[in-house]
């Protein structure tokens, strides 16, 4: 998103929530070159929009990490296995030869990686690469090549937003003089490493004695989630207040004196669950979207299999034996063959190809499930099409029951194995749209409420760790979901589709394709075949 975009979606959310009339009226800095501007005006308010990095040069060391490594796995082709990179955030930088970088990482990757083991591995060595590199790799995966950093420690970010915001102020001053409420939107995009707690407490570091000057209000946007921007009013947060124990002339208690009364408890608790609520919602469209990711796409590998993968099974399987024609024609190829002889090809055979033997019937193996499977479901479709509202309830419970038993809200190891195997059975039961058995674990999730029991204190607590695992279990779907959106199936998907609405269809012209290659493989095979039994003769086996 850019700019604009998010202040429109700020005016749209102000609008929902007692403005009904707002719209933005100009845009004051394309009106005028010349002298720093702000972006917009709105009804009562003079909008400044300011973007902060978390880290000193973030969007600067981006950039340069995109250009050296980042989107690698999309240039590299037959992979068979899901290799994680990280590299330490400024390892990319100025002055390197960052194609050479990029080639050579490439290169291990198709001629290395291929030989590591599963699991954790530092490369320490690799030639034209100036650092070194964690990876993770997993065999049993879809295959894929991810690149990442890890993040740096960085304690500048309240003095940066300091030197930001007294800039932004500037521009705003003389809209304040005119009698405009003068709000400063701040935004930040990055899910794994900011939220609107670290925010907010970076600004208040920034600004310990209230707002900065000339600013009435400081509202934070979170488009880590492009199209469900949240918004928090920090204002309340940051205005000045009286010290009353210097008022009355008392020394005021040390943080560790300071004890809450009930009703500051019962305060911050309605505060807690409300910041609760909003991530929650957060988390539970994201894990709503990866499972309907998940459901989509295996529908759609059923729908592939059915109309192409057939074909794919059936060339691979006559490429094989081509391969394996050749192999026989080379060994007999000048001598004088015995039945002895033939009966030892047969077996040189047998042993070089078993294993692409067993990928190609693996390989059928799936086609035939997945199709299978894609029948049943078109079968339920026409016999038991679900309802709308069946839907809508089915993906309400699914939400609520995603994110109640998420492994990672687990408070020990028994607890986690009790919360994969609900988390399982409730993912099936979405895909299978079995909304009774939803109901059956929503039933005892309330159970299980009902009976905790806990003080205001304990409450509190809860609640403060609560979030902190709620905001690890975002950043998890987060980096799930985007990694299903770089899987090559559902890419495939995608572009079948955005043809299907052009009127193309994709599969159809692949599965004609198949076919053509299928009848010139056919003809090659035929002729190797009859070039074999040339070079053997009579000889039988």
């Amino acid at each position: 998103m850019d700019d604009r975009d998010v202040i429109k979606v700020f005016v749209d959310h102000l609008r929902a929530n007692g403005y009904p009339s707002i719209e933005i009226e100009r845009w004051p800095e394309d009106e005028n070159r010349n002298t720093p501007e702000i972006d917009a005006l709105a009804g009562p308010f003079a909008i400044e929009h300011t973007s902060v990095d978390i880290l000193s040069n973030q969007r600067r060391d981006s950039d340069w990490f995109m250009q050296a490594i980042g989107g690698i796995g999309s240039e590299l082709k037959d992979i068979t296995f899901r290799l994680r990179i990280w590299i330490e955030y400024e390892d990319v930088a100025k002055g390197q030869n960052w194609s050479k970088i990029r080639q050579a990482l490439k290169t291990w990757i198709v001629s290395e990686a291929s030989r590591l083991t599963d699991g954790r591995h530092v490369i320490e060595d690799i030639a034209h690469v100036p650092f070194r590199i964690c990876v993770i790799k997993h065999s049993d995966r879809p295959p894929a090549v991810h690149v990442g950093r890890f993040a740096p420690p960085d304690d500048t970010l309240p003095s940066r937003i300091h030197t930001l915001f007294e800039r932004k102020g500037q521009k705003l001053a003389k809209y304040r003089k005119s009698g405009k409420i003068t709000v400063l939107l701040v935004e930040n995009y990055d899910l794994a490493l900011m939220n609107d707690q670290d925010m907010l407490k970076a600004i208040q570091e920034a600004y310990p004695n209230g707002l900065p000057e000339s600013v009435d209000k400081i509202w934070y946007a979170d488009t880590s989630i492009p199209d469900k921007v949240e918004f928090y009013n920090y204002t309340s947060e940051l205005v000045r207040k009286e010290d009353c124990s210097t008022l009355l002339g008392t020394k005021k208690p040390a943080k560790s004196e300071i004890t809450l009364s009930t009703s500051q408890v019962e305060q911050e608790i309605l505060a807690w669950e409300a910041r609760i609520s909003e991530k929650e919602d957060k988390a539970s469209d994201l894990s709503l979207q990866i499972q309907d990711i998940k459901v989509a796409m295996n529908l759609f590998l059923g729908k592939y299999y059915s109309r192409v993968g057939t074909f794919y099974v059936k060339l691979d399987k006559l490429k094989l034996r081509i391969k394996e024609y050749e192999h026989r024609i080379d060994v007999a190829k000048g001598r004088k063959l015995t039945s002895e002889d033939l009966e030892s090809i047969e077996t040189e055979v047998d042993e070089t190809f078993s294993q692409e033997r067993r990928k190609v019937d693996d390989l059928e193996n799936e086609a035939s499930e997945s199709a299978k499977e894609y029948d049943r479901y078109l079968e339920q479709e026409e016999t038991q099409p679900l309802e709308v509202e069946f839907q809508q309830e089915l993906k309400r419970m699914y939400r609520r029951l995603a994110l109640k038993f998420h492994p990672d809200k687990a408070k020990d190891e028994k607890q986690v194995r009790k919360f994969q195997k609900i988390f399982a059975a409730i993912a099936e039961a979405y895909k299978k749209g079995d909304l009774e058995t939803l109901k059956k674990y929503m039933k005892q999730a309330e159970r299980e409420e009902r009976i905790a029991k806990e003080t205001p204190q304990e409450k509190l607590a809860r609640l403060k760790n609560d979030y902190e695992r709620l905001l690890g279990i975002i950043t998890k779907l987060q980096a799930e979901l985007e990694e299903l959106r770089a899987d090559e199936t559902y890419k495939l998907k995608e572009k079948v589709e955005r043809a299907k609405e052009n009127g193309k269809d994709l599969l159809k012209k692949l599965a004609a394709d198949l076919e053509e290659e299928i009848a010139e493989n056919q003809v090659r095979l035929d002729g190797l075949v009859a070039k074999y039994k040339d070079l053997i003769g009579d000889v039988t086996y």
